[in-house]
């Protein structure tokens, strides 16, 4: 984990997966990633897994 004054960096949990879906499921988010590919529920929750 990483703090400043203001922020905190913490590794995601399986409670972020509904977060992490708002980001990987958003086609204007995704273009800067990878394939540029949006991913599904499943593909996103194995990333987490990882």
């Amino acid at each position: 984990m990483l703090a400043t004054e203001r922020l905190v960096f913490r590794p995601y949990t399986a409670e972020d997966l509904d977060f992490l879906m708002s980001m990987t499921g958003d086609p204007e988010v995704m273009r800067y990633i990878g394939q540029g590919n949006v991913w599904t529920r499943e593909q996103t929750a194995e990333r987490l897994r990882m």
